[in-house]
Order: structure tokens, then C-alpha cells, then sequence
């Protein structure tokens, strides 16, 4: 595929753009993963509209195309495969379902992998089926939200490391009150540095950042909500209403996402797919 037959159109001020001309079931040149990575470091959100609900073959190998792809293996010590995982609001014939998998709520605001040393480098959802109403995504620009940071505050988070702990809620943040070994978790920097971009970015969401390192649990609550009340300003959203095939790819360390609510009887059902991560570097 030619890459000048390529359309790259911006879905609103902020961030987002539609992907034209791309056909996700053919395998991806090298050229045409370069461009989309050029979209993607520019838009951070990239949609791919119009086309039938991918296999998961099929969206594997497309994953594959643009990058190292997350592999994991299905149970301790079994071979590594590529990663792939269904997301869901109803419970699917032939599919243990995971808890971490069932998802029929809204969704806090936040990183996905955040919680691992070495975050995913970015995501894809394919929609498999979509209720008539609900279950959106939305999408904030992580690089603005640094940007519209006061100096004060961007001073004040220079050189701070935050706590960033996994649970399977979706709407409460994980209480560590009784210490946290036994959960997944991680530090990264409050602010890093954007590998392939050089820009600033703020890391820290409402569902999975606990705390900030070194400071007075009153003093770490106090920043942490000034930070999350910037972050979740809609000015620096992009909301995206779900069609059945759209596949998204978004950028996980300049973006963060939360989820909308949704009707619990109609099924929401997408597949995921990621690719491999890096570790962090601070700003």
C-alpha cells in the first residue's frame, strides 16, 4: 500500500484524527508503520473506521505491523504468545472470564500497565460489538495537561516519583493502608520525558496513582487532586462514541482514558491487543 494514499484527518482541536486508506487486514510495509507512527506521536489518538470487526489473527498480525508487540505467556512457565485479551460487559460462551476483563461500569481515569515497571508503549481496541448508547472512551492529551500546569506546581513535581498500584476496581483506588506487596505496582516519575517525542508530559491518573514519594500522606493527597483536576479538565479531552469494527490506537504515556457509563444489558465487547513498553525517563 502506498503511503500517499493515506489520509490522516484530526478529529477535533485537541488531539484525535481519523485514519483513511488503510486496510487492517493486509499485512503492514514498513513505510506505512512509519507513517502511522508519525500520527500517532502527532495525534496521539489514531481511529480506524468502516471495516469488519478484526479476527483476533487479524489484528494480531496488523499489531504486529507496527511495532514489537506485547507477548505474554497464558499461565506461569507456559510458552510466550502474543498478547491479546477480550474486554467485556457480559460474560462470553466458551471464555473465562477474568475480573480484571469484566467491564460493565464507568472507568477512572488512567494509564493502562502504569503499574509494571516498563508501561505499554501504546493500545489498540477493536470493537467487536457496541451498545446503542454509552461505554464511550475519552481520551486526555497528556502533554496540554502538563503544559497548562502553573509554573509552581512544575517546579514542585521536578524530580518527584509516584506510587501507581493495580486493583480490579474501576472506580475506587487501591487501599494500601495495610502495605501492598501482594499487589502489582510500580514508581515512575510525576513528570517524564516523551521517548519519541522530547516533550513534557504529566503522568499520574486518579485510578491507579496512590501517592507521591517522599512527601506527607495529606501533603501527597493535596497535589495529587490538583494534578487529577487539571488532567480530567475536558478542554483537553477527545471523547470517542464507538462504532461496530472501529479499531483505536492510542499513545499510553502522552494519553490517559477513562470510560463513560453504560446500559448493563446491551454487550460491549472489544479485543486488545498492545505494544511492548519501555521504561519511563523523567522529564
Amino acid at each position: 500500500m502506498a503511503v500517499r494514499t493515506v489520509e490522516i484527518v484530526p478529529l477535533g482541536p485537541v488531539l484525535g484524527a481519523e485514519v483513511k486508506g488503510v486496510d487492517l487486514r493486509k499485512p503492514v510495509p514498513p513505510e506505512l508503520a512509519a507513517a502511522i507512527d508519525r500520527a500517532l506521536n502527532e495525534h496521539i489518538v489514531l481511529v480506524f473506521r468502516g471495516q469488519d470487526p478484526l479476527t483476533e489473527a487479524e489484528q494480531i498480525a496488523f499489531t504486529a505491523g507496527l511495532g514489537p508487540i506485547e507477548v505474554r505467556a497464558a499461565t506461569p512457565g507456559a510458552a510466550q504468545r502474543p498478547y491479546s485479551r477480550l474486554v467485556s460487559n457480559v460474560n462470553l460462551e466458551g471464555y473465562q472470564m477474568k475480573p480484571s476483563e469484566y467491564h460493565a461500569t464507568e472507568m477512572y481515569f488512567h494509564h493502562d500497565t502504569c503499574f509494571q515497571p516498563t508501561p505499554q508503549k501504546a493500545l489498540l481496541l477493536n470493537a467487536l460489538q457496541v451498545p446503542a448508547k454509552g461505554g464511550n472512551t475519552v481520551f486526555a492529551d497528556m502533554y496540554r495537561v502538563y503544559d497548562a500546569l502553573p509554573a509552581d506546581i512544575k517546579d514542585r513535581i521536578a524530580g518527584l516519583r509516584a506510587l501507581h498500584v493495580f486493583i480490579f476496581t474501576k472506580t475506587e483506588r487501591a487501599d494500601i493502608s495495610k502495605g501492598y506487596d501482594n499487589m502489582l505496582h510500580a514508581t515512575h516519575p510525576v513528570a517524564i520525558r516523551h521517548p519519541a517525542t522530547g516533550r513534557k508530559v504529566l503522568y499520574v491518573n486518579r485510578l491507579m496513582t496512590i501517592r507521591i514519594e517522599g512527601l506527607p500522606e495529606r501533603e501527597s493527597d493535596e497535589l495529587l487532586e490538583t494534578l487529577f483536576a487539571v488532567g480530567e479538565r475536558p478542554e483537553f479531552h477527545y471523547e470517542h462514541v464507538w462504532q461496530a469494527g472501529d479499531l483505536v490506537l492510542w499513545d499510553n504515556l502522552a494519553s490517559m482514558h477513562a470510560r463513560t457509563d453504560m446500559v448493563a444489558d446491551e454487550p460491549r465487547v472489544m479485543r486488545h491487543t498492545s505494544l511492548k513498553g519501555f521504561a519511563v525517563p523523567a522529564a
